[in-house]
Parts: C-alpha cells; structure tokens; sequence
C-alpha cells in the first residue's frame, strides 16, 4: 500500500522529534493514569511536589542539564523518564522505515508501538497496565494489520488466546487481562504466525536471562513476579525488524 510517500532524509528527524515530544507528554500519563489524575495542570517534582518550570521540562535535554536531578530537593529523577522518551523519538521513525517510509501505515505502525511502550513502562513503574494504554495498542495495531492484503485474524487469535488461557488458569491473576489484548496486538503486528512464535520466544528468552540476573544478584526473590510487558514489547520490535531473517533462518537450518 503506497500512501503519500515522502523523503527519509526529512521524514525521519522530522519524526523522531515529535516522538521525543510525545514521549513527555507519555510520562505524564504514566505518572497520572493510574493515580487516576487529570492530564491538565502543571508538573510537579513526584518527591517535593515544586511546580517544574519550563526549562526543566525540556524532552531529554532537561534531564542532562538537571544532572538527573530535581534543582529543588536534589532527589533523582528516575531513568524510565528520559528513556521513555528517547525510545519515543525511535519507534515513530522505526514504524516509517518498516513501512517503507509511507506516512499513513508507518504513524499507524508508530503510534502503535508508541502506546505499546507506554504499557511497558507503566507496567515497569507498577506492575499494572491501564486499559487507557492497552486498549489504544490493539486499536491502531488493529488499523495498522487492516491496511496490508491478505489480513490474517490468526496471529491475533491466538496472541490473545495464548495470554487468555494463562489468565483463567491463574484465577484471573496470572499475567492479567490486560496481557490478553497485548497479545491479540502483538498478533496484529506480526501479521503472521511465525513473527508472533518469534517475537514470543524472544521476550521468554529476554525475560528469563533478565529474572536469572536479578536472582543471582538478589535484587529479586524465587517466586517474585517479574513485569513481562517490557519483554513483550522488546520481543515485538525484535520480531518486526529481524524476525523474517531469525524465521528463515530456522527453517533453513
């Protein structure tokens, strides 16, 4: 599908700088979604609750100027903020060279993986993912599946079934419903069976190796949940930029 095609040497800086800026207003839902609070208002400090001036809320230059900290109370400032927004200047471009640099598939492609890692991150901060993030996801990667030919509802069937039936055999608990509608997304991304098997055993791999060094660290206990929604996330991205090489290079083996 060719839509309004246009030069990368423009498109991509052009929208690497908006998913910067995307990427600050995407810490404010992540901050705010699951405290249930207003999008609307000033930013504040989370440990000293002072008003953020302007320059301090800078996409990723404030971060290097504060020193990675806040000029009232001198308390951290987390690095999930800056890196949020460092990979939202990365998926819009990512989405539009994977779409061959079409505008339409490749914002669709973007966006959704925009609000694919905003569900990492929140998941990340608390161990929770709001419907305001997960529901978005399958809608535009939803849209974005719709626009190729030969659509296959099969990977997203069986993306969701696959968290689906973790969920009821855990009592509601195990992984959680929002696990449900990232796997039908992740299904919808891949478009084909093979890249969900792919980005699924990526983010298993990803995952197993990041629990083993938290284990043999002690920074985490047997039996502790780890969040999994990075790992999926990670796993998916894996899948759309290298998974037809990994595929064939399985079957070829």
């Amino acid at each position: 599908m060719t839509v309004f095609p246009v030069p990368p040497a423009f498109l991509a800086p052009f929208a690497a700088l908006v998913g910067v800026a995307l990427g600050s207003f995407g810490n404010v839902l992540i901050y705010r979604v699951p405290r249930m609070e207003g999008v609307g208002g000033r930013s504040r400090c989370p440990h000293c609750s002072r008003v953020l001036t302007a320059w301090e809320l800078i996409p990723l230059l404030s971060f290097v100027l504060l020193r990675g900290r806040c000029r009232g109370c001198r308390a951290s400032i987390a690095l999930l903020y800056p890196l949020v927004e460092l990979l939202s200047g990365a998926v819009f471009p990512l989405g539009l060279w994977l779409s061959g640099w079409q505008v339409l598939p490749g914002l669709v492609l973007g966006t959704a993986l925009w609000f694919f890692l905003l569900a990492a991150a929140m998941d990340l901060q608390t161990g929770l993912v709001s419907d305001a993030f997960s529901i978005p996801l399958l809608f535009f990667a939803g849209f974005y599946a719709f626009q190729h030919p030969g659509l296959s509802l099969l990977p997203a069937l069986i993306g969701g079934a696959f968290f689906g039936v973790q969920w009821v055999a855990g009592g509601g608990g195990g992984g959680g419903s929002a696990d449900v509608l990232v796997g039908a997304a992740m299904g919808f991304l891949a478009g084909t069976v093979p890249l969900l098997l792919t980005a699924l055993f990526a983010a298993y791999i990803i995952g197993a190796c990041v629990a083993a060094v938290l284990l043999l660290s002690g920074r985490r206990t047997m039996g502790e949940q780890l969040e999994f929604i990075p790992f999926l996330f990670a796993g998916t991205v894996i899948a759309l930029v290298w998974g037809e090489r990994i595929v064939q290079a399985y079957v070829g083996g």
